[in-house]
């Protein structure tokens, strides 16, 4: 079954894949998603990216912002 979180994590891998290196509050303006707000949207992303819920996304945590990629081998 389809769900809308599904359908963000797709929206966020589909926007990495075309902008890597993108910002976390550049990948939450680029994509349409379910959350209420932008800040809700920043918060609960990141959680969830770091926890490993959503996979396949890699952060460089050596730049301010951090950068998100597009992990190609899927951790």
């Amino acid at each position: 079954y389809w769900t809308p979180f599904k359908s963000t994590v797709s929206r966020i891998h589909i926007f990495l894949k075309e902008n890597p290196g993108s910002t976390l509050n550049e990948i939450i303006i680029g994509i349409e998603h379910y959350y209420n707000c932008k800040n809700t949207a920043k918060n609960a992303i990141s959680e969830y990216i770091r926890k490993g819920i959503i996979k396949k996304i890699r952060v460089d945590r050596t730049t301010k912002p951090f950068r998100y990629y597009l992990d190609s081998e899927g951790k």
